[in-house]
């Protein structure tokens, strides 16, 4: 129960309430996959994992099935978590193995080298450096890489076995902490480039900072954002799964009894296969990077879905598309959309609390 969990750590107050879920899972590759829209998966002995149980008993835990369930964690003690997490290689391995990812920024980048030609670029969050890298190899006159990680400090030796260490200035700050006067030049930024997206785009997402860093220090009037649009689709989702034939054997009455209760309650970060849409796709939200507003992050969107044939509906699902295409002579679109190679950010399903019977239109 969360309203029991404590409210102080250290004896300091607490300015927000996190919640924050460890499973511990057995296989090597587990190490640091994220599932679900909250939940975090680290093998046993992680040093992330040692580092929240030598909290000890500041923290009032509950373990059940293996996952770690903890609340009351101040501010402070829940970024130093946060960006320790992304200190860890095999999460960066995860993101560089995203072929998707990763090559519509390269290929933006090395396809509109015009663009980066003596220019001052900022990569926000940039982790391995890898965006940094792209972006001096294109021809920028300089990169400023930030990033409150500690896979910074990595990133630097990573510059410099390159040979690009010169061209680069890493800064370890949280970008609204950094000294603009003393750690950034004095001319304005000419490009942003981020890789800020999170779980159905907004979880876990840097976007925040990236405006921030927009409206503190990009040019106004030629600077530009990358990728400078995100888009959000929903549809309609079948489950592709039969109890009228399992293996040549009749299970009906537990689909009975599945329609009688809950199906679901939560949300799932899966691959979904073409099939299981079962509706039109629909844009229900679009976002101006040049222009949103943080308090623009919460909203709410209404929309229609027009299904296409008879179905039993069971979930909506969610994805995002990043055009970069301001002031680009060849654009790139990365998108998560179950109809092209999976990304790492899969899909997002939002479960319906009891299946739907729908009809054609």
């Amino acid at each position: 129960n969360v309203d029991d969990l404590i409210t102080n750590i250290y004896n300091q107050p607490v300015e927000k309430q996190y919640v924050t879920m460890l499973l511990r899972g057995n296989s090597q590759n587990e190490r640091i996959c994220r599932i679900n829209v909250n939940v975090r998966i680290f093998s046993p002995g992680h040093e992330i994992i040692k580092k929240i149980e030598s909290l000890g008993t500041n923290l009032n835990s509950n373990i059940q099935s293996g996952m770690m369930i903890l609340s009351g964690v101040h501010d402070n003690q829940f970024a130093a978590i946060y960006f320790d997490s992304y200190s860890d290689s095999s999460i960066h391995e995860e993101m560089l193995r995203d072929t998707i990812r990763t090559e519509a920024y390269r290929d933006f980048i090395y396809n509109n080298k015009e663009r980066f030609q003596d220019k001052i670029v900022m990569d926000v969050g940039c982790g391995t450096g890898i965006l940094s890298m792209f972006a001096a190899t294109a021809g920028a006159k300089h990169v400023y890489a930030v990033d409150a990680a500690h896979i910074i400090d990595k990133a630097k030796i990573i510059a410099k076995d390159n040979q690009l260490d010169h061209k680069i200035t890493f800064i370890k700050s949280k970008l609204e902490e950094i000294d603009a006067t003393i750690q950034l030049p004095k001319e304005p930024i000419d490009i942003i480039i981020s890789e800020w997206m999170g779980y159905n785009l907004l979880f876990e997402s840097m976007l925040p900072s990236v405006l921030y860093a927009r409206d503190n220090w990009l040019n106004k009037t030629q600077g530009s954002v990358y990728p400078n649009k995100a888009e959000m689709y929903i549809c309609a989702l079948q489950s592709t799964f039969t109890w009228s034939n399992v293996y040549g054997f009749n299970m009906k009455i537990m689909q009975q009894k599945e329609e009688e209760e809950e199906l679901y309650d939560n949300e799932e970060i899966a691959i979904i296969e073409p099939q299981q849409c079962i509706s039109d796709i629909q844009l229900f939200k679009e976002m101006n990077l040049l222009t949103i507003q943080d308090e623009e992050l919460d909203f709410q969107e209404n929309f229609i879905l027009t299904i296409n044939n008879n179905h039993t509906m069971v979930a909506f699902a969610t994805y995002f598309d990043t055009p970069f295409d301001h002031m680009a002579s060849k654009a790139v679109n990365l998108s998560t959309s179950f109809n092209t190679k999976a990304t790492h950010w899969k899909q997002t399903i939002f479960y319906l609390n009891q299946s739907l019977n729908v009809k054609k239109n």
